[in-house]
């Protein structure tokens, strides 16, 4: 087990009447027995009126077979059923296809081979449902042989995962690639992956990779992602990188995420926290990093990358390093973030080809600033820099598995955006 080289204190309430109004200014939970509610984590909406409902034995839903229209609802019946693959199910952006647990209960995948697969389908929504049993009405559980919790594959596009548990799959909790999608393909026939919407799941105990987002090669095969949406998700005790972004080359967006503990499994080469690789752009701000077995945030990306508003906590810094898709006439920026407990050099930059700006960052300790090799240097700029103490991160539910922060919290505005 990896043991935290950073470990976040408990939020500790005491019961004695004195104390009473320091205690309720602490924010003390129910759970002491004193003090207002700690915020929550959002539950799913009720599940919507279904079309059809798929009873346990069946794990294979094939357009060929079953009569789903846009706009339609699918629902899985309470229980367990071994894997599910959804087949050439087509939407229509005003109308896609949702497939949730049906009302009463949860339902389970029970982590034969993988969890949920998506396969030649458009605009489909995969989404848990409120369920007087669990948080989240769709659990994928790889206990098992499962290697993949949910699988965005085969040309798949137009895509939203939302609500969903997923946990203890040997790889991956979430993957959405189809690997070599373009080999031989003309340009007019060219596969992009659109529109990917990832929210409000919990994903944890993942063998590899949280989240591994698009190809971590990059060529002429490879399809780009275009529409990345990526919020208010949980990623814990990834054994891997926690969420990992390639070839996201347009329009990219990953946002007020918790990385908790990433690199489990104490492997040199995959243990970031967040991980922006080769030939990818966008936004990636107020995400709270911590404990991560390698770097907090690492970027191999083309340029035009964003770094706001994050804390990394119990890591090294940031890394950036160039790959073949860099370029040198856009910049990568690293602003406004938080770093604490850092081991080593803040941001380390090899690459020298892109800009790199560093700027407007607090840091808590005396380490330097910038490290810089393989002639990277003179593309690099520090402008307002500030070295301050920073308060330590709670998560006063976090042995819960509720990763809010108080609304007193110094970094609130970090990390879950959806709590209630």
């Amino acid at each position: 087990m990896k043991v935290s080289l950073f470990p976040l204190p408990n939020f500790a309430c005491t019961c004695g009447a004195p104390l009473l109004i320091l205690a309720l200014l602490a924010g003390c939970s129910t759970e002491s027995g004193m003090g207002p509610s700690l915020p929550a984590m959002v539950t799913p909406p009720e599940p919507p009126a279904p079309d059809h409902r798929l009873p346990l034995d069946v794990t294979y839903v094939d357009s060929a077979r079953y009569d789903v229209q846009p706009g339609e609802v699918v629902c899985l019946e309470p229980g367990t059923r071994p894997f599910l693959v959804l087949n050439g199910l087509q939407g229509r952006p005003d109308a896609p296809i949702t497939l949730t647990n049906c009302p009463g209960g949860t339902a389970r995948l029970g982590g034969d081979r993988f969890g949920i697969v998506l396969r030649h389908s458009k605009h489909l929504r995969v989404v848990g449902s409120a369920s007087p049993d669990d948080r989240l009405g769709l659990v994928v559980d790889g206990s098992g042989e499962a290697k993949v919790g949910v699988s965005v594959d085969q040309r798949s596009t137009d895509v939203e995962l939302g609500f969903l548990e997923i946990k203890n799959t040997t790889f991956a909790g979430i993957v959405a690639k189809t690997e070599d999608a373009n080999a031989g393909v003309p340009p007019e026939e060219r596969f992009v992956l659109q529109n990917l919407h990832i929210h409000d799941t919990y994903v944890h105990d993942t063998g590899g990779e949280g989240m591994y987002l698009g190809s971590s090669t990059v060529g002429p095969g490879q399809h780009r992602l275009t529409g990345l949406r990526v919020h208010d998700n949980v990623v814990a005790q990834a054994g891997w990188d926690g969420i990992q972004v390639s070839n996201a080359t347009g329009d990219a967006e990953v946002h007020h995420n918790v990385i908790y503990q990433s690199g489990t499994k104490g492997q040199n080469f995959h243990g970031n926290g967040l991980q922006i690789g080769g030939n990818a752009a966008g936004a990636y701000h107020h995400n709270l990093i911590v404990d991560s077995h390698i770097w907090g945030l690492a970027v191999f990306g083309t340029g035009h990358i964003d770094v706001e508003k994050t804390l990394i906590s119990s890591s090294q810094g940031v890394f950036v390093d160039d790959r073949k898709a860099t370029r040198p006439d856009v910049p990568i920026r690293v602003r406004a973030n938080s770093f604490r407990n850092i081991q080593g050099t803040v941001v380390q930059v090899l690459n020298d080809i892109a800009p790199v700006l560093v700027s407007e960052n607090r840091l808590d300790g005396d380490n330097d600033w910038l490290g810089t090799s393989s002639g990277a240097g003179a593309n690099v700029s520090l402008d307002q820099n500030t070295q301050v103490p920073l308060d330590s991160l709670r998560f006063p539910g976090k042995k819960d598995g509720n990763f809010c922060l108080l609304p007193t919290s110094p970094y609130a505005g970090m990390g879950l955006s959806h709590c209630q």
